[in-house]
């Protein structure tokens, strides 16, 4: 089951949040996957990182992203509205924040 939103590569998601994070965020992120209790954080995280990448693997939509400072400044306060609620139910989990 795919947790990353716009993964459409012979990637895995645990493949690619190592590329991103490196392997000891991913790790971490394992470890947090199985004591996770509605998983609102991790979905939060998954919508961001699919951000990230669909940005990343997409030259029309990087190059949109460039250029377009509307359309930047609504992805960085989505991305930190996520960010914040993340932090917000972390509970001093310091994996987390």
């Amino acid at each position: 089951m795919r947790e990353i939103p716009y993964n459409y590569t012979s990637a895995t998601d645990r493949q690619l949040l190592s590329y991103l994070l490196g392997e000891d965020n991913a790790r971490m992120l394992d470890e947090l996957r199985d004591v996770r209790v509605t998983g609102r954080s991790a979905r939060l995280l998954m919508r961001s990182i699919g951000a990230l990448l669909i940005h990343r693997r997409n030259p029309y939509l990087y190059q949109d992203l460039v250029d377009s400072p509307l359309r930047r400044t609504r992805l960085f306060k989505q991305v930190s509205s996520d960010f914040d609620v993340i932090e917000g139910s972390a509970k001093g989990e310091q994996r987390v924040l």
